[in-house]
């Protein structure tokens, strides 16, 4: 994605705080419909964007302008110069990974868009890139507290590629852990919380700090000193728990891994070391 174009419709992008209309209805996951045609953020995004139907396009624009609201805080006035260079920016990103999720790529725009507004802000000091990525796995999380989530499918957007899993991790522990992923994530496993446990608890640092004895290392499983050495990208990582509202003690996961512009679960890795 070249800086220009993201600048052009940042400078385009007028936002106001106080989100009001279509931004506070639009769901990332949600399923717009206009009398036979249909718009499914979940699917790729080859699917979504290589379409001559001009409506189906205003349709992609509007929830993907929906989501840039919402991810801002704010209310964006749109217009359909500015629909039509956020789908050309989107359709660029995804002739490279024809394969992503829609949602997806989507949501790497809102980060890269989050981070350019904050540089460009002079009056103000630079927001940080991981307070981006820690709201973006915070988003992920609510999704397991909201009404009639499908777990199954949930937990499955969360299995990471062989591709992902080796994008963080070098050999020997590479190999070994894209076999381990076959039989961990088999069809119809389900990660959720307890009935009584109503929020979760997120800690996140990047896979840099624990290579680096920093003190996060200490914050996460004992098991990743011994895989620190592995690590081969510098990825943000997290580790979370299903908790019960003020209590500190809960259902506990780590692994949540921020690689190839996607949210992966990749639990427990010493496990997999001989």
């Amino acid at each position: 994605m070249k800086n220009h174009s993201t600048l052009g419709l940042l400078t385009g992008l007028t936002l106001l705080a106080g989100a009001v209309g279509f931004a506070s209805t639009v769901q990332a996951q949600t399923t717009t419909r206009l009398d036979s045609r249909q718009f499914n953020p979940s699917a790729k995004c080859s699917s979504v964007l290589l379409t001559q139907d001009p409506i189906k396009l205003r349709m992609t624009g509007m929830w993907t302008f929906g989501y840039l609201a919402r991810a801002n805080d704010s209310t964006i006035i749109v217009t359909p110069k500015k629909i039509q260079t956020v789908i050309n920016i989107l359709t660029k990103a995804c002739a490279k990974k024809p394969n992503v999720k829609f949602d997806s790529l989507v949501e790497v725009l809102s980060l890269k868009l989050k981070d350019k507004q904050a540089g460009k802000t002079s009056t103000q000091p630079r927001t940080s890139s991981n307070n981006v990525i820690l709201n973006s796995a915070r988003i992920l999380l609510r999704k397991f507290f909201a009404p009639g989530t499908d777990y199954v499918a949930l937990t499955a957007s969360l299995k990471p590629t062989e591709n992902d899993i080796r994008s963080v991790y070098a050999e020997p522990l590479a190999s070994a852990l894209v076999a381990r992923n076959e039989r961990m994530f088999k069809p119809g496993i389900a990660i959720r919380p307890k009935p009584e446990q109503e929020t979760f608890l997120v800690l996140l640092s990047t896979t840099k700090k624990l290579q680096q004895g920093h003190a996060d290392l200490n914050k996460f499983p004992g098991g990743y000193k011994k895989v620190r050495r592995y690590f081969i990208k510098n990825v943000p990582i997290a580790r979370f728990k299903f908790v019960k509202r003020g209590e500190k003690l809960g259902l506990a996961f780590d692994g949540l891994i921020f690689v190839n512009g996607r949210w992966v679960l990749i639990p427990k890795p010493w496990r997999a070391l001989k």
